[in-house]
């Protein structure tokens, strides 16, 4: 695989603007205690305070981050670190989910910086996020960008806890793996090159037990299946001459993911992931949370030699 970035499409479609995308994920998370909500929270302004039942209700662990760190973290609020901070924190996004291809997140890319969206550190985080909502118009209706709900199928790379040592803003500056997300770098083939990926993050609110870098990197071969929120991650740069920190193709990644899914099959060694694990097709996939429940994967079958 190559370890540049994919050329873009010269032509985009850019729908408009969304200047409601943050006031809609406010609504979802309030800093105001919820009662009688289902998978509400109601510790204390300082908690996590959800108005919807998080889609993955029946498998939700509470953690000590649940009770004591809001949607936008430890960043003041109506700051660009914030607004970002909650948009990686909105559960939920109930629309149907949009299937993405890896070439649908190079042009999401391609038309965030058509339109100006700024990105690169911290610093430049935008002060107005709009821009990143109905972006690109994928098949024949579906339009998405940051804030629509979307799944992609892929090979995990790598998995693992992310920024143990010192923690993030949107997790509040607090060390250790029950804090933090799990960065999930997602390939298009089991060998592809990091600057060929594309990012997914498990985030610590509510995360199940089974949700760990050691259930997902024991699936090195074989896809699964990612839903969730899709979103801008200013803070970073995509790959750029082979390099990268961390290593990616787009800004654009399923964060927070929703649920995650197991192919029955196998897909051969030379064959694409779609030919047996088609994303649109829930025929061909078994949550995880079921598939790690049943004896080892005993629907399995196989296109080919594991």
């Amino acid at each position: 695989m190559p370890t540049s970035r994919h050329p873009r499409v010269v032509s985009r479609h850019i729908a408009p603007f969304a200047p409601l995308a943050i006031a809609a994920v406010a609504h979802h998370l309030s800093s105001a205690p919820t009662e009688g909500v289902s998978g509400g929270v109601s510790a204390g302004p300082s908690a996590l305070q959800l108005v919807c039942k998080l889609p993955f209700d029946a498998e939700k662990e509470r953690h000590p981050i649940d009770d004591s760190c809001g949607a936008a973290g430890s960043s003041s609020a109506g700051t660009p670190q914030a607004m970002q901070n909650t948009a990686k924190n909105d559960f939920c996004e109930s629309s149907s989910p949009v299937v993405l291809t890896f070439r649908n997140f190079d042009d999401l890319q391609s038309n965030a910086e058509q339109a100006h969206v700024t990105f690169g550190s911290d610093a430049q985080i935008p002060h107005n996020r709009a821009a990143l909502a109905s972006l690109l118009q994928v098949g024949s209706g579906a339009t998405v960008g940051e804030g629509s709900v979307v799944r992609v199928a892929a090979y995990v790379l790598d998995a693992h806890y992310s920024n143990v040592s010192n923690g993030e803003t949107v997790n509040c500056k607090t060390k250790g793996a029950e804090w933090n997300d799990i960065h999930i770098v997602l390939g298009e083939q089991p060998d592809a090159n990091a600057c060929d990926s594309v990012t997914a993050e498990m985030s610590p609110h509510f995360r199940p037990e089974l949700w760990s870098p050691t259930t997902l990197n024991n699936f090195s071969g074989r896809p699964l299946r990612f839903t969730g929120h899709l979103f801008f991650d200013a803070s970073h740069s995509p790959c750029s001459g082979g390099k990268g920190s961390p290593a990616r193709r787009s800004l654009f990644e399923i964060h927070p993911v929703y649920s995650v899914d197991v192919c029955r099959t196998k897909p051969a060694a030379s064959a694409g992931i779609t030919s047996a694990c088609d994303p649109a097709n829930d025929e061909n996939w078994v949550s995880m949370d079921q598939w790690t429940g049943d004896s080892e994967g005993s629907s399995e079958t196989s296109d080919g030699n594991d």
